[in-house]
């Protein structure tokens, strides 16, 4: 017998004690010294014979063959290579009605091409080629942009023909989409409803203020009111999704978003989602944004004080360390972001650059791979990257981002630590204490 090699030890600062949690199997137990001496010891008959039999009952301690890597590799694989759903993220266009300082893809003025009609038909007879071609029971689209409510006429061309094909082929198809909120009206909520949208993200950096110096309005006019007024109009739905408020959070703006969750509150708005994003200066558009970026060590400390505020304004938050066996959805096979070229990438953060391009769709809805590029980024395996497999956090993050490997190494193949050393610690503690265990 042995320990697992994924037992983690949480020191809770609030009751001063030590919490034994194990990031592959999810049990946790309070862990008093003689349970700490036995671990630093690796020496499992310092337990005792009940609590060895407890510890074995909930993997805590496991059988001398067992190899919990190959745990790993199973269940990464299974989820990689399912093909139940069949993804897009759409890039309608790459224009955009604002200039928000930390842009990624260069707000709309390093590239602006948009989908026109010839285009879409490219791209409806591509996703109609991959549904006969794999068979999915469900077809997941996700409006994106620059800024998607610019090019609704591309959306309501892909959808409606991908909806009726769909239908015909008794395939589910669902969406969603990621808007900065100010184009909303009506007429685009009952258009989202049409197509059974489950998702709608908008963003919020702050109070007026602030929200308007960072996500600044090309017409000059405040994007945060336009926003609020969006947030207000899409909670009164009862027949619809509740949006998702995504506070974009850095150095600059942390400060204040008490003071936005409380307006907030104020305003009724504490019935939507929340959630905390955290700004990160990952391709060549933002890289002079890198200054005024948390580092990764600090994140748990950040989000913990932003989740128990907004708590404490009435939001419903819900923290909880989580088993990923795959860091993103975009690691899975039959997941894909288009962009309004045409061209084909794996991951949203890095379109536009050509040394991402897995391929393009061609005119016909045939589809030109780089098969080796395809090959590259579907051969990630945590298993195979060292510091990756000897990691305690490893069945909580699946081997991290592709794209924070790529941006620190210059390849797929490397550590991907984004949001999850430090952060699952406060994550199991915020818990525990929500459900009274602690």
């Amino acid at each position: 017998m042995k320990f697992s090699k994924f037992n983690l030890i949480i020191f809770d600062e609030q009751k001063k004690q030590n919490i034994l949690f194990n990031t592959l199997y999810g049990e946790c137990f309070v862990a008093d010294e003689n349970i700490l001496e036995s671990i630093e010891k690796d020496d499992i008959y310092i337990l005792g014979d009940e609590m060895i039999e407890t510890f074995k009952d909930k993997s805590i301690i496991i059988d001398d063959e067992i190899d919990e890597n190959y745990y790993i590799e199973y269940f990464h694989n299974k989820a990689k290579f399912n093909t139940d759903t069949l993804s897009f993220t759409i890039l309608l266009t790459w224009a955009c009605n604002l200039r928000c300082v930390y842009c990624y893809e260069g707000a709309g003025e390093v590239r602006n091409k948009s989908l026109n009609d010839s285009e879409c038909e490219s791209i409806i007879s591509y996703i109609k080629n991959y549904i006969d071609n794999i068979r999915p029971k469900n077809v997941s689209i996700m409006l994106f942009g620059g800024e998607p409510l610019m090019n609704m006429k591309a959306a309501d061309s892909i959808l409606s023909q991908i909806d009726q094909y769909c239908i015909e082929n008794n395939i589910q198809l669902y969406t969603s989409i990621i808007t900065n909120g100010v184009l909303f009206d009506e007429d685009k909520i009952e258009f989202l409803k049409r197509y059974r949208c489950q998702y709608v993200q908008i963003t919020l950096d702050g109070i007026k203020e602030i929200h308007d110096r960072r996500r600044v309005s090309k017409d000059g006019s405040s994007s945060f009111d336009k926003v609020i007024s969006t947030l207000k109009m899409l909670n009164k739905r009862s027949d619809f999704v509740k949006p998702l408020i995504r506070i974009n959070v850095d150095k600059n703006n942390i400060e204040s978003t008490e003071i936005l969750l409380r307006y907030l509150k104020d305003e009724g708005l504490n019935t939507c989602g929340i959630d905390f994003g955290i700004v990160r200066s990952g391709t060549e558009a933002c890289a002079g944004y890198a200054s005024s970026c948390f580092i990764e060590s600090e994140l748990g400390q950040v989000l913990d004080k932003l989740w128990n505020s907004a708590r404490n304004e009435g939001f419903k938050v819900k923290p909880r360390p989580m088993r990923k066996f795959l860091y993103c959805g975009l690691n899975k096979e039959n997941s894909y972001t288009i962009a309004p070229t045409l061209d084909v990438y794996k991951c949203w953060e890095q379109v536009g650059e050509e040394k991402h391009k897995i391929g393009h769709i061609n005119k016909d809805g045939s589809f030109s791979e780089n098969t080796y590029r395809i090959i590259d980024w579907m051969s990630i395996n945590p298993n195979m990257v060292r510091e990756c497999k000897e990691c305690v956090y490893l069945p909580s993050c699946g081997g991290g981002c592709a794209a924070q490997a790529y941006n620190e190494a210059q390849t797929y193949h490397n550590k991907g630590c984004f949001r999850v050393k430090g952060v699952l610690e406060k994550e199991l503690i915020y818990n525990l204490r929500e459900k009274g265990v602690i």
